[in-house]
């Protein structure tokens, strides 16, 4: 299974810093935490079967998809998904013990206990479900007649609008080209998203939390030319647990797509402008003469890691 490129050690050896979505999630959520973890290098680390199964299942679900769209069905479906599930969470697994071991022998102690082989066995068991639910429902998420996978964990990389030596970054986990329409393509933007249940309406109502795929529409866009109303957007969740006792047939796959018309992007774009001209310097380099306040929000703060250094 292929690897994607580095985009920041690329931009940091061409001489610029770099900004993702993540970052600019991190400052809107709590300016302070986002200070502490980029200024002041101040680095919590929380590794959790949930990363490791995000992890796992993201790179099984592209590596179908691949083949899906290359392979004749016949061969697609001899893929044993189960099996490149089980190397992928243990590979997923060493990998995080490793780099716990690498940051110190008392931070490996704090977190190497982090997850159990029962726990282990759980996650694993629940996302074979999810496969072979994609697998049998395929038709109905994933068109192949005038449907092309144009590319797997594409690469947002351009400068700010702002400021010249910030690139933004940003990988997008699968685009579908829909070439129904004659004479016009249009590009669907997903993301892969692991979640317990499912996505709740107050989540969805949740505009930093959503803001993802904007950011990605709208540097996509300016990046490759295109109209932002030929490029949709989509959050393709995947359910580990189900509700048994429902009288409703329940799916494994929610699908959702948050408001993305010009009023949601220019949001996104001030958000992301306004970010970058407080943090960082005409240079590049971080401003860390600037005001970065603590949140007030309670919610953010719950399991907030950073809580020790800001005293709530």
């Amino acid at each position: 299974m292929s690897k994607k490129e580095n985009l920041y050690f690329k931009a940091i050896n061409n001489g610029y810093n770099t900004l993702s979505y993540s970052g600019v999630k991190m400052y809107t959520n709590c300016p302070y935490k986002w200070k502490k973890h980029y200024i002041d290098k101040v680095r919590e680390d929380s590794p959790s079967i949930h990363l490791v199964f995000g992890s796992a299942m993201h790179t099984v679900i592209q590596y179908w998809l691949e083949q899906y769209y290359s392979q004749p069905n016949r061969i697609v479906d001899e893929i044993d998904l189960k099996r490149l599930l089980v190397e992928e969470m243990k590979n997923e697994y060493k990998d995080t013990m490793v780099s716990l071991k690498k940051k110190g022998v008392s931070n490996f102690n704090k977190y190497k206990d982090f997850t159990t082989k029962q726990e282990l066995t759980e996650f694993t068991l629940q996302g074979v479900n999810i496969l072979d639910f994609i697998k049998k429902k395929k038709g109905a998420y994933f068109g192949k007649k005038n449907f092309k996978l144009k590319g797997i964990e594409e690469s947002i990389y351009i400068p700010s609008e702002v400021n010249e030596n910030i690139m933004i970054i940003g990988y997008i986990d699968y685009n579908i080209v829909d070439t129904r329409l004659e004479g016009r393509k249009i590009y669907k933007l997903v993301d892969i998203k692991t979640s317990t249940k499912g996505w709740n309406k107050w989540k969805k109502q949740d505009f930093i939390e959503m803001g993802q795929l904007l950011f990605y529409k709208y540097f996509y866009a300016k990046q490759n030319n295109i109209d932002p109303k030929d490029i949709e957007i989509e959050y393709f969740i995947v359910k580990r647990q189900i509700d048994e006792t429902s009288e409703w047939p329940q799916k494994r796959i929610q699908l959702y797509t948050p408001s993305n018309g010009s009023v949601s992007l220019n949001k996104i774009q001030k958000m992301t402008n306004d970010m970058v001209t407080h943090c960082f310097n005409p240079d590049g380099t971080y401003n860390s003469e600037n005001e970065y306040p603590k949140t007030d929000d309670n919610y953010n703060c719950t399991y907030c890691s950073f809580k020790k250094h800001c005293g709530r």
